[in-house]
């Protein structure tokens, strides 16, 4: 918020909206936070991103299985659930807990293909991902469920 306030020139303006909202026994006009929106929204036009498009792509179960040598596979479940559930030939297995520790270890232009068991997990690792400057991650769009929908190959440990 910070960094927008600064480059869109509305640091004092803001300041002066916070003294006006917080005076003792004076409340804020309702429509006060209107006139701050439009900008915020054109910052975010102008930077090109938007909230509704992630910034990563969904995959099919047998995309990601024919990814596997090119891409790295990375399966953010926790243990019991690999062991339990199976897993994909080749993945490596790096709990969502600590996908960030470990991506700092990766090269941000790797092919990152992001499972899980049903898709929500591996689609907010594929976010955080994408955050930390990766450029090539995709997150298998029904995570596990989907794989073994498809009858695609499960190892068992």
């Amino acid at each position: 918020m910070t960094q927008i306030a600064r480059s869109s020139g509305l640091d004092g303006m803001l300041r002066g909206r916070m003294r006006r909202c917080f005076t003792p026994f004076q409340r804020p006009r309702d429509d006060e936070h209107l006139a701050v929106a439009p900008q915020v929204q054109k910052e975010i036009i102008m930077r090109g991103t938007s909230p509704t498009r992630a910034p990563y792509r969904d995959i099919t179960p047998a995309t990601a299985l024919a990814a596997r040598g090119k891409a790295r596979l990375i399966d953010v479940r926790e243990t019991s659930e690999l062991s339990a559930e199976g897993f994909i030939e080749g993945v490596e297995h790096v709990p969502l807990a600590r996908i960030a520790e470990a991506a700092r270890r990766w090269n941000t232009d790797d092919e990152l293909v992001i499972v899980c068991r049903s898709g929500a997990r591996s689609a907010a690792a594929a976010s955080a991902l994408c955050a930390m400057g990766f450029h090539r991650v995709a997150n298998m769009a029904g995570g596990m469920l989907a794989y073994k929908a498809a009858g695609l190959p499960v190892r068992r440990a």
